[in-house]
């Protein structure tokens, strides 16, 4: 007695059909599944009988295998609990056409000769259970009351199956993953329980189909940059950040302001397009973190602790799951205390930083992570923060302050854009100065260096100055002949490298932007100088 379902399994962030193919044999009473499970599907028996019975069926004590295929593929995530169990109702009978006795009878006659063909049962007896069933993916974690509950990664599931040109047009989810499953434009019914979906194949019953709701609750950041007070070059600096896209770090004394700019600084970022949203919704889906099954609206803000491991960092584990430089795709890493984090954690941000994706790499796969993200690094300037302070004294002594700047590597600052020092406010300005220049007024700016960047790069997989190309910086940041020597100075005897020439060339677009002038200017190359402290020769510019 053999059954298939289609269902759809997970290899990083791409979906791949999967075939549930279940037979009930006459034996022991067993229940077998292959096909390389991993230990939430092994663990399914237990959730499907209980669903089967909870919901009024008979289980047979009989010997019944499952095979997960292509399997070759390792599978993963509880959402196979559903096809397994309509495949074992239907080789039971309980699934047939509307009640009719063709299928039935097919069924027994099937069942005497010792085997069963769904196509064949469906053919003799008209089925339209079989129609539904040929056409349709289930996927779906079982309660043991036989209710369904959401589960991870519907919408990369989903949307594989639109990339495929499969012949699978529909999809049965849980009612949970609904707007997740509407959001990839296919034919999706949701289901609250088992009994409905085994009602719906014998056709005495009807599904609901999925439906975005109206309008995504837009959460407002609360946190505007008209808040802090003074450090208005560091407020100059995350404009332009946020205009193209560059990575920024920066080094001041404890109080300074780096958490509050820093933690301010996605309330001048453009609104995500549709299409990011839904390449951002689908890593988060991946790693159950949606709430309420709706599309991300906002630019991830993620900022983890600098404890933080190797794998959680950049993504891995047994089965792989996203890290935080992918959970913050299309949004703000923000690490603070950055000469806290392990050497190994900081090093392994070297491969994103500058190809914008993370690769993980296992025996017998490779998966891929998109991770396009903007850094903003904070760090003090020596162990104790106070290094340069005007009032305060540093207590470090040299060795201590080389070993807490060694953990930042030359290839890491490279990799990044701007560096800036911030120093501390003085009581006077902290008590003077009326409120700084609202986000919103900050963001038109962007915006409108935005859209002149969208028209730029239109036609090309390029989005932002910081991902230009060299071609593309040969035609779009052509150096004026009074800078030059500017460049000259800051390579041979500054000590900056050829790759800090080249993030001091994007910068200088995005400021050109900013001001909206079509050329780069000497004034614009100059401002892109100063924010490349750090590869200045001498102790990274922070004089001890």
């Amino acid at each position: 007695m053999l059954s298939k379902f289609w269902s759809l399994g997970l290899k990083g962030m791409d979906g791949f059909i999967v075939s549930v193919e279940v037979d009930i044999a006459s034996g022991l009473p067993t229940y077998s599944v292959v096909g390389l499970p991993d230990t939430p599907i092994k663990e399914s028996k237990g959730r499907v009988i209980a669903a089967i019975r909870n919901s009024g069926f008979d289980f047979p004590a009989r010997k019944i295998t499952i095979n997960l295929a292509p399997a070759e593929i390792k599978k993963a995530g509880t959402h196979f609990d559903l096809p397994m169990a309509l495949g074992i109702l239907l080789s039971l009978g309980e699934i047939n056409n509307s009640g009719e006795s063709g299928f039935s009878s097919s069924y027994q006659a099937k069942k005497s000769e010792g085997g069963f063909n769904l196509t064949e049962v469906a053919r003799s007896a008209g089925s339209a259970a079989a129609e539904k069933i040929k056409n349709t993916a289930f996927i779906g974690e079982l309660a043991l009351d036989g209710s369904l509950r959401p589960v991870f990664g519907v919408l990369p599931m989903i949307m594989a199956l639109k990339k495929k040109n499969s012949k699978i047009k529909n999809i049965i989810v849980p009612s949970g993953n609904s707007e997740e499953a509407a959001a990839a434009k296919i034919n999706a019914l949701k289901a609250d329980s088992i009994k409905d979906i085994v009602n719906y194949l014998n056709g005495e019953g009807e599904l609901e189909v999925c439906r975005k709701s109206e309008k995504n609750e837009e959460v407002q950041i609360s946190e505007d940059f008209s808040e802090v007070k003074s450090q208005a070059f560091a407020k100059r600096a995350l404009e332009i950040a946020a205009a193209g896209f560059h990575n920024v770090i920066m080094v001041g004394p404890p109080g300074s302001g780096k958490s509050m700019l820093s933690k301010r600084f996605p309330s001048i970022l453009p609104s995500l397009s549709y299409e990011e949203c839904l390449e951002v919704t689908k890593i988060y889906s991946i790693s159950g973190l949606i709430k309420s099954s709706k599309l991300m609206s906002l630019r991830p803000f993620r900022n983890p602790h600098h404890t933080i491991s190797n794998a959680a960092l950049i993504g891995g584990g047994s089965n792989p799951r996203p890290g935080e430089a992918s959970l913050a795709h299309y949004g703000v890493l923000f690490l603070d205390e950055f000469s806290e984090f392990s050497r190994a954690a900081i090093e392994s941000l070297r491969e994103p930083l500058e190809s914008r994706e993370i690769t993980i790499a296992r025996v017998k796969e490779s998966i891929v992570y998109p991770a396009k993200f903007i850094l903003i690094a904070a760090m003090n300037p020596c162990p104790c923060g106070y290094l340069s302070h005007p009032q305060k004294e540093c207590a470090c002594t040299p060795l201590q302050v080389h070993k807490y700047r060694s953990k930042i590597s030359g290839p890491i600052l490279d990799r990044i854009d701007m560096h800036i020092q911030l120093s501390p406010i003085k009581y006077d300005e902290w008590a003077s100065l009326p409120s700084g220049e609202k986000s919103s007024d900050i963001k038109k700016r962007v915006l409108g260096a935005v859209a002149i960047q969208q028209k730029r790069f239109s036609g090309s997989k390029t989005s932002a100055n910081s991902f230009m190309s060299i071609s593309e910086m040969k035609k779009y940041c052509k150096i004026p002949e009074s800078a030059g020597r500017i460049l000259e100075i800051a390579m041979n005897k500054m000590g900056f490298s050829a790759r800090s020439l080249d993030k001091i060339l994007k910068v200088s677009r995005t400021i050109a932007d900013l001001e909206g002038s079509e050329d780069l200017k000497k004034e614009h190359i100059m401002e892109a100088v100063q924010y490349r402290i750090l590869d200045k020769v001498g102790d990274m510019a922070l004089k001890y």
